[in-house]
């Protein structure tokens, strides 16, 4: 029976402080690979650590099922035979959210290397495992799932028959939703409106990444694992293998157009200069990189806040909500007028629904999103929120945007903050950078 140590060594450092992260352990900041493994091993018997364990499982009847399942199977099985096993009393859609839950948190593992994955409970998860099957599981079980699952099945299985390229496959499946398709658009500064097939045929054809990168950026490993188990295509290998497979099966409709690179002259720097000084801030912003060095003094404003906001020490005591993060970080910019000469005819405005602060100078406007990221509500919800808002806001304000999230018990990722990095620039804080 395997342990979760057993599992540790072949994942990256990242994942490695994720898993930490959601077993809520501490210390694991300054640490290599090997450290970070022996400080989960050493607080595998903590009291504390089992506690916090339990509020990690979801409390439902189908995460009761699976584990259940797993147990009977002396805590591995193979993935085709526990998705069989459960759909006799559950919808597959019902399945497959709580198998990606339980897979995200580290609660059950996946041996990628066979074709058909092979799950395993940890031994040490056994018994809070058992504690969800006690409570949701009675010799009088009474089924959770309803009429309309088991309609909703069938329709996604007549879809599935119909689906013959990558189009049909991201406008039928909730592998591509409205928001994600548009989150990747912003990426690219393209429209986010329109309908859900304008959204999908903007995305593979308008950008100049290949439909390869955009399937693969688009959606996870297990989305695509998930595909090709619904295709009946090998599970095994890397995620490039994975995206050509599916592709082999389901092809894009047309060919992509790929437009040639634009031949650069060479830079001419004087020429720059004089091109700067009559153009606005955002047709500044979308000069070349050699242009950038010539921008105006008055226009560093977003580099200068930046800078400003990452030095400031907030005083994490009175700090309880987003409101009083936001409050602190207002006052603290309108410290700045008084400090800094520059910014004496400079207009600070705090609006409290949003709490998004605004400094305008010059006529040119710089917003700042702050947000509170609570250890007592939903991380999945709260991330979401943090997502739509760098997604208005950058609509609203372009590479004007600086985005303060203030992550007391340090729930967000390298892997969260990296995502948010591409839409925005980001400034991450948690209770220890105020405390040291």
């Amino acid at each position: 029976m395997k342990s979760i140590i057993d599992f540790l060594p072949e994942k990256k450092v990242p994942t490695l402080i994720h898993i930490c992260q959601r077993f809520g352990l501490r210390g694991y900041s300054n640490l290599r690979k090997e450290e970070i493994i022996k400080l989960i091993d050493d607080n595998l018997n903590n009291p504390q650590f089992k506690e916090n364990f339990q509020f990690i499982i979801p409390d439902n009847g189908t995460t009761a099922l699976i584990l259940k399942t797993i147990i009977n199977n002396k805590n591995e099985i193979g993935y085709n035979a526990l998705r069989e096993e459960i759909l006799q009393q559950r919808s597959g859609t019902t399945f497959r959210d709580n198998y990606r839950k339980l897979l995200s948190r580290y609660i059950i593992f996946e041996d990628e290397k066979s074709d058909d994955d092979i799950i395993y409970l940890p031994r040490e998860f056994i018994e809070p495992a058992k504690l969800i099957i006690e409570k949701r599981i009675k010799e009088d079980f009474i089924e959770e799932f309803i009429e309309e699952e088991f309609e909703e099945e069938i329709i996604d299985e007549q879809k599935k028959k119909e689906i013959e390229t990558i189009e049909q496959l991201l406008y039928s499946k909730k592998y591509a939703t409205i928001e994600g398709l548009q989150f990747e658009l912003l990426s690219q500064d393209m429209k986010i409106s329109g309908t859900k097939n304008e959204l999908i045929q903007r995305l593979l054809y308008e950008t100049k990444d290949p439909i390869e990168d955009i399937i693969s950026y688009l959606m996870t490993k297990d989305d695509l694992k998930e595909i090709c188990r619904d295709f009946v295509l090998p599970v095994s290998g890397s995620k490039d293998e994975l995206v050509e497979r599916i592709l082999d099966k389901l092809p894009p409709s047309k060919l992509k157009e790929i437009s040639k690179p634009i031949e650069l002259e060479e830079p001419n720097l004087k020429a720059s200069k004089k091109k700067t000084d009559n153009l606005t801030q955002e047709e500044i912003l979308e000069l070349k990189p050699y242009e950038e060095e010539k921008i105006p003094e008055k226009l560093n404003m977003k580099k200068q806040i930046n800078t400003f906001l990452e030095d400031i020490k907030l005083d994490y005591r009175t700090i309880s909500d987003i409101k009083t993060l936001a409050g602190q970080i207002f006052s603290n910019i309108q410290n700045l007028k008084i400090m800094n000469p520059k910014y004496n005819n400079t207009t600070i405005e705090r609006d409290p629904k949003e709490q998004l602060i605004l400094i305008t100078q010059n006529e040119e406007t710089l917003a700042i999103s702050v947000w509170y990221f609570s250890k007592y509500k939903s991380p999945g919800a709260q991330k979401q929120k943090i997502s739509l808002n760098v997604m208005t806001y950058k609509t609203r304000y372009s590479k004007n945007l600086i985005c303060y999230i203030y992550d007391p018990a340090g729930k967000l990722s390298n892997e969260d903050i990296e995502m948010y990095k591409q839409f925005s620039q980001i400034i991450h804080k948690n209770e220890r950078d105020f405390k040291n």
